[in-house]
């Protein structure tokens, strides 16, 4: 799992001309790049076993990257900059972290949950975007292809958008609904904390069906 350090130059250098028209168009509405931190890349798809340890503030990964549990880019405190995939990302659960901006130019799958109420953060997926529960409370994630949540508490949007009340992406169950789906929260808004504790002391967040 070697990430290797680049300098701030190297690390834009790497990113020029690379990715979908889509993404190259995203990459420039944003200011993405957290301004003295250090930066890390890993050159080719990943397959992580467990955590991803924190290599830098800044991440790209040239390749897929997948995990076998719970892919937490807050891992180690690690907040802030920016997690930069040119590939796809699949894994159980997902979560963003304070500050942090994400771009994925491929799919986000997480068969479990997306944790993406992180304040101050950015996720945009330039293709589909497929889980069980979305938890994005005042934070979407712009969208490219489709979206597909079976539950959840929040929104997507599609890349792009111009109205965003009117083509905001619902999961298919209500907010009432999918809060009573949860095994812990009694109905009520959820930390997004919560499930990370949860998730990573092996605890179940949903309720099991009947």
């Amino acid at each position: 799992m070697a990430f290797a350090k680049v300098t701030a130059a190297e690390f834009y250098a790497l990113l020029e001309g690379r990715g979908s028209a889509r993404f190259r168009r995203v990459l420039a509405r944003y200011e993405f790049f957290a301004p003295g931190g250090d930066c890390a890349v890993h050159h080719g798809s990943l397959s992580v076993p467990g955590a991803l340890p924190a290599s830098a503030v800044n991440m790209l990964v040239l390749g897929d990257l997948s995990a076998d549990g719970l892919l937490d880019l807050g891992e180690d405190g690690a907040e802030c900059g920016c997690f930069i995939v040119l590939g796809n990302v699949a894994c159980s659960a997902f979560a963003n972290a304070y500050g942090k901006c994400v771009m994925i130019d491929g799919n986000l799958e997480a068969d479990e949950i997306i944790v993406n109420s992180f304040e101050d953060s950015a996720l945009m997926v330039t293709g589909h975007l497929r889980t069980y529960f979305y938890h994005g409370i005042d934070i979407w994630a712009e969208v490219g292809g489709r979206a597909e949540m079976e539950y959840g508490d929040g929104y997507c949007l599609p890349i792009g958008y111009t109205a965003a009340a009117a083509e905001a992406i619902e999961p298919r169950h209500d907010r009432d609904a999918s809060l009573h789906r949860l095994s812990f929260g009694n109905g009520e808004s959820v930390d997004p904390q919560d499930f990370l504790d949860r998730l990573k002391n092996g605890q179940p967040i949903f309720r099991p069906l009947m």
